[in-house]
């Protein structure tokens, strides 16, 4: 399948041999970690702390990968569009489904006519091995023959888990995601630091946290933010002030601000 303003290759795919031969124009190194304390416009007091998947106006597509039946969830604002539109990967938190973080983004899909892709994790979790660059890049064909996908405005999302795994998406494939934001994530191991210098492209990186996280303390997810600004990523802290691990009750206020962050970028510009 071949798909236009593609920089790195005529082809869509995740290959880390291919991923070597990007060409892409890098942003130029900006080594300042910007932070922004915003207030969620629920406090934790309020949180209903329950949370059912609803796959309501969503489509389940099937994919192969190396002979396993595997499914992603979608959702497009428009149906029937010719014209490429952007799209947010959602990688979804332990043990919930790609239909939680599409159902969550519905609302931003539809106001900024989006394309969202919302894989499911092998076991209800994430993995290189199980969820790595076959499983994205079948997924991502499969979903660009469903809607059409402007490659150059790729975004990825990821929750807890799947922020920790949107991380090392975003070094491994920096030339494949325009940005990325994440909710609740970070890197927990020195290999993981280690990783962001071996990015082909400064990859710009939001972050957002509550100050009352225990999963993923502030300090600890700074750390993280910090690790990326220093080599020069585009990279931002947003500090939820009083906000807690849960994500489903102000997904609202929280996707918007990402989509914010992340619609400012795309492949081959700054």
């Amino acid at each position: 399948m071949r798909l236009s303003q593609l920089c790195f290759t005529p082809h869509w795919t995740f290959a880390l041999a291919l991923l070597a031969a990007i060409t892409c124009r890098a942003s130029e190194p900006n080594n300042t970690l910007k932070t922004y304390t915003l207030m969620p416009p629920i406090p934790v007091p309020q949180y209903n702390a329950q949370y059912v998947e609803d796959a309501t106006g969503q489509a389940t597509y099937t994919v192969t990968v190396n002979g396993q039946a595997r499914s992603y969830q979608i959702y497009a604002a428009s149906q029937g569009s010719d014209q490429p539109r952007p799209a947010v990967l959602l990688l979804h938190g332990s043990q919930r489904s790609g239909v939680s973080l599409v159902e969550k983004w519905k609302a931003i899909a539809d106001r900024y006519d989006l394309i969202l892709i919302g894989p499911h994790g092998m076991s209800k979790g994430w993995s290189m091995e199980a969820d790595g660059s076959a499983f994205l890049n079948a997924v991502l064909h499969d979903a660009n023959a469903h809607h059409k996908i402007d490659p150059a405005r790729l975004y990825l999302f990821g929750h807890s888990m799947g922020a920790n795994y949107a991380l090392y998406l975003s070094v491994l494939h920096s030339g494949v995601f325009a940005a990325t934001a994440l909710h609740a994530g970070q890197f927990s191991s020195p290999a993981g630091y280690a990783l962001i210098a071996q990015a082909k492209r400064k990859i710009p990186v939001g972050f957002f946290v509550g100050t009352r996280d225990f999963s993923f303390p502030l300090d600890q997810v700074w750390q993280s933010a910090q690790a990326f600004a220093s080599q020069g990523h585009p990279t931002a802290l947003y500090v939820l002030n009083g906000h807690n691990h849960w994500y489903y009750d102000i997904a609202p206020f929280v996707n918007q601000q990402a989509w914010e962050f992340l619609s400012q970028y795309g492949l081959g510009n700054p």
